[in-house]
């Protein structure tokens, strides 16, 4: 469990809990590529810098996303990869750093062979809109958010996005675009290091499923 806010002066390693593929496995062509950590990774890491894709030298355009739910990298190919083809993904140990300082001992290099694609045509998704979570999240928060108004703020979008947390002096609840530097995405996460006061809910986290979906409407802009 992370605990504290700054830097950890441990000499330990951060670890690769999960590769997906593993290596050497073969991997639908036009599914992302995962790899998870043991523990959060630094805010200010170069997502664009972090991992890179070649098959025989030749770079594949990816984008990389940050899953702060999973602890891992989203690696995101520009186009579906070219079935029976060998593929690299190298995760650069000189980029990625735990958000207690930890890094990786070296390089990580996963080899895998492109299969079948999962869907003849994978469109991009529409952005996730807080119309799509706000039952979900009335249904695990309402108790101290819901109706009627009180210390916490209502579970609206308007309440929400570029609010002020009463708990954290400067901290704004949800910037959008900008997952964690929204005050309630890590009050979510489990653990979230340097969170003040207990997790939101307090009871229980929040299902993994719904964590996602409220990271990706943040990300994709917090809209109503």
């Amino acid at each position: 469990m992370l605990a504290a806010c700054g830097p950890d002066t441990t000499t330990d390693s951060l670890g690769v809990v999960a590769t997906v593929p593993s290596d050497g496995a073969r991997h639908a062509a036009d599914a992302p590529l995962r790899v998870r950590f043991d523990g959060y990774l630094a805010e200010s890491i170069s997502l664009a810098s972090a991992a890179r894709l070649e098959s025989a030298d030749v770079g594949i355009a990816v984008s990389v996303l940050y899953d702060p739910v999973e602890q891992g990298l989203v690696v995101l190919p520009a186009r579906p990869l070219r079935v029976g083809l060998g593929y690299t993904l190298t995760v650069d140990a000189s980029v990625v750093e735990g958000v207690d300082g930890r890094t990786l001992d070296e390089d990580l290099r996963l080899s895998f062979v492109a299969g079948n694609p999962t869907s003849a045509a994978r469109g991009v998704p529409p952005p996730v809109r807080f119309a799509d979570l706000q039952a979900d999240l009335r249904a695990a928060c309402g108790d101290c958010h819901g109706a009627p108004p009180g210390a916490y703020p209502p579970l609206t979008a308007a309440a929400l996005v570029e609010a002020p947390s009463q708990r954290r002096p400067g901290a704004v609840l949800v910037v959008p675009g900008a997952p964690l530097q929204s005050e309630l995405v890590r009050r979510v996460l489990v653990d979230y290091p340097g969170t003040l006061g207990a997790p939101m809910p307090p009871d229980a986290p929040l299902d993994v499923a719904l964590q996602k979906r409220l990271v990706d409407w943040v990300r994709d802009g917090a809209l109503p």
